[in-house]
């Protein structure tokens, strides 16, 4: 039996021992994912969630609102109180 399937061991690693998911992986010489579906599996260890939208100014890529479609050629502008915006929020 792997030891990665193993759910108290997993436990003691990742929470006593405070090993990381990459280390715990190449304990077992196993992908990190790996390591990380078993967690999620088990329940030790969750996806944490921003509980904040991450849209307009937010977002990491914000470039300020504008951007060029380079098909059509046209300068759209995020705006989603615009009266004519489209469903992402530009016009």
């Amino acid at each position: 039996m792997e030891k990665h399937w193993n759910k108290k061991w997993l436990r003691l690693k990742y929470k006593e021992e405070k090993l990381s998911v990459s280390e715990i992986a190449k304990d077992c010489k196993v992908s990190f994912m790996t390591i990380a579906r078993w967690l999620d599996r088990f329940g030790i260890r969750k996806i944490k969630s921003y509980g904040i939208t991450r849209r307009g100014p937010k977002a990491g890529y914000w470039g300020g609102g504008r951007y060029k479609d380079h098909t059509s050629g046209y300068i759209w502008v995020y705006n989603p109180g615009h009266p004519s915006c489209t469903k992402k929020g530009t016009f």
